[in-house]
């Protein structure tokens, strides 16, 4: 999506007309910066000093510990801005570490650029406020998720979701299993803690990156779907 068609749809820069968007961009005040897949944007504990909005591509947010493990916390797609609700606190600082999905496009918006246009033009204000607001609430929605629903729970949607893509209750996974509990938000060991305990209950048949659902498992699939 180029930053043009991103302008119509998008809250913050719908407020500008191309022209203001592109002096902007020419006055420094707005920079396009690109990185390529797999490159880290920002890292745990960073200072955070603009914010930037995503016009291509999708990034991933993660927690990854001093022995290298990542956790999967979140991912956005072109649209979603990253750091606008760190910019003015305390601690402007990333809590966790955002890196490129794939080749991304962002547009950076400075600290000092961003608190004039919030002084100057109020759907401007309007539009981050509710941004960073409505951006507060889904972290809390995620948050009670994740409390309410148990590992084996996530584990059981999870696949009998591949299950139904795949039309077979023998689910070939595309992924290994330290991926597998990064997209669930684990650690490759409770993972595989899970997965044999599932297995010693009847629930499914595991073999490398092959799990057999056993009908027991479509019962509590079907159940905690509810």
């Amino acid at each position: 999506m180029i930053l043009s068609e991103l302008r119509g749809a998008h809250p913050l820069l719908a407020c500008f007309e191309q022209v203001e968007l592109d002096r902007q961009l020419a006055g420094g005040a707005f920079h396009l910066a690109s990185y390529d897949a797999g490159c880290v944007i920002h890292f745990d504990s960073e200072l955070c000093t603009k914010l930037e909005v995503i016009i291509e591509g999708e990034v991933l947010v993660e927690r990854i510990d001093q022995e290298g493990r990542s956790l999967l916390l979140d991912r956005f797609g072109p649209g979603a801005i990253l750091g606008g609700s760190l910019m003015f606190s305390a601690t402007p600082s990333y809590p966790m570490t955002i890196s490129a999905l794939s080749r991304i496009c962002l547009l950076e918006i400075g600290t000092e650029a961003l608190f004039r246009l919030l002084c100057a033009k109020p759907a401007f204000l309007r539009a981050y406020l509710e941004m960073t607001a409505q951006r507060t609430v889904l972290l809390g929605e995620r948050v009670k998720q994740r409390v309410k629903i148990t590992l084996r729970a996530t584990i059981l949607r999870y696949l009998d979701n591949e299950s139904r893509k795949q039309n077979n209750r023998v689910i070939q996974l595309s992924v290994n299993k330290k991926e597998l509990a990064r997209q669930l938000g684990v650690e490759r060991s409770s993972l595989s803690r899970e997965l044999a305990k599932m297995a010693a209950a009847g629930l499914l048949r595991v073999k490398g990156r092959q799990l057999e659902l056993l009908p027991a498992a479509g019962f509590l699939a079907a159940s905690s779907s509810h």
